[in-house]
């Protein structure tokens, strides 16, 4: 069986007119509990739009929870960007204590529903809003994963640390442009929940620079903006150094000895249209004591002893090739 295809240019012309044989759609199995692969739930809501709320599975949770997203400019593209090399989402029980997990071996993203049920996630707007907060996240999240996943692992302690706060800010300051984006298409009820949430003072203050100048250098502006008072927080800061912290420890590897540099920042701050947020702020935020300071005394002689095995570790790695050497 054959379809005719039309291949539409950018700018709207069609170019091609051919036939070709209509491809076999692999659907995963909505009603059954697991992992939902990100490339068919898309797929699944280009084939049936009909995501009116009503839950009967986690993966109808996830379908209502993207399509809503991609209602927003940005939330379109967290979702595309993250759909390539196979990663999954999968839904589990939590509270509103429970957070987002990232299992970068099996490509999986862990969302929790925040509700200890499918029906008590239908009766509580406030779970559902935090499920749509935390599912944006998580999708920039799996994008950040593959734009410095590799920079990461060879960084110094110190620069690990920063890069971390640096996803995670740039992730929650997604996350609140989807809703702003939404808000703007007359969905009041995300950025609603927001304005009551942790991100409060953000989200209020990229709304005010956004209705003052909506254009894409206004964006990039408020962007920029924001993610300075992102930093101002420093329980945020040390629950996220703490969290760095406990990942450094918990790795086989030593910490690297690479520094962030320039284009390090410009790549984390890149929005999907391919601009950078940062871009007249990189080079400051490196060596501004108000980004890199350590505000909590406990992660700060943590972050010191990492430091010094690590100094000591190459040191010994250093002596013993030394030997080898002599031997030789």
């Amino acid at each position: 069986m054959t379809k005719e295809v039309l291949e539409i240019t950018p700018s709207g012309g069609i170019y091609c007119i051919v036939n070709l044989p209509k491809p076999a759609v692999k659907t995963h199995d909505f009603s059954k509990p697991g992992g939902y692969l990100i490339n068919e739930l898309l797929e699944q809501l280009r084939l049936d739009h009909n995501t009116d709320g009503s839950f009967l599975t986690d993966g109808d949770i996830l379908r209502w929870g993207i399509s809503r997203l991609c209602e927003a400019p940005m939330g379109r593209s967290l979702a595309h960007d993250a759909r390539f090399d196979d990663w999954m989402i999968m839904v589990e029980d939590g509270d509103s204590e429970t957070r987002l997990l990232i299992d970068t071996d099996i490509k999986c993203l862990f969302l929790p529903r925040y509700a200890d049920s499918i029906t008590e996630f239908t009766k509580s707007q406030p779970s559902q809003m935090e499920f749509l907060f935390q599912l944006a996240k998580g999708l920039r999240l799996i994008w950040q994963h593959g734009a410095t996943q590799q920079k990461a692992n060879n960084l110094d302690a110190k620069d690990f640390v920063l890069l971390n706060r640096m996803i995670e800010a740039d992730s929650d300051l997604s996350s609140i442009l989807v809703a702003y984006q939404l808000r703007e298409k007359g969905d009041h009820d995300f950025w609603r929940y927001i304005l009551s949430a942790e991100l409060s003072k953000v989200a209020v203050t990229l709304c005010e620079c956004l209705d003052f100048d909506p254009s894409m250098d206004g964006m990039l502006d408020a962007m920029g903006f924001v993610f300075q008072d992102w930093f101002a927080d420093e329980a945020r800061l040390s629950r996220i150094d703490h969290d760095s912290l406990s990942e450094l420890d918990e790795r086989e590897e030593e910490p690297g000895t690479e520094n962030l540099q320039f284009d390090d920042l410009i790549q984390v701050s890149m929005l999907p249209d391919g601009f950078s947020y940062l871009e007249y702020a990189a080079a400051d935020i490196l060596s501004d004591a108000y980004y890199t300071r350590i505000p909590d005394a406990t992660n700060e002689a943590h972050l010191k002893q990492i430091i010094a095995e690590t100094q000591v570790a190459m040191l010994e790695d250093i002596g013993f090739r030394d030997q080898e050497l002599a031997r030789k």
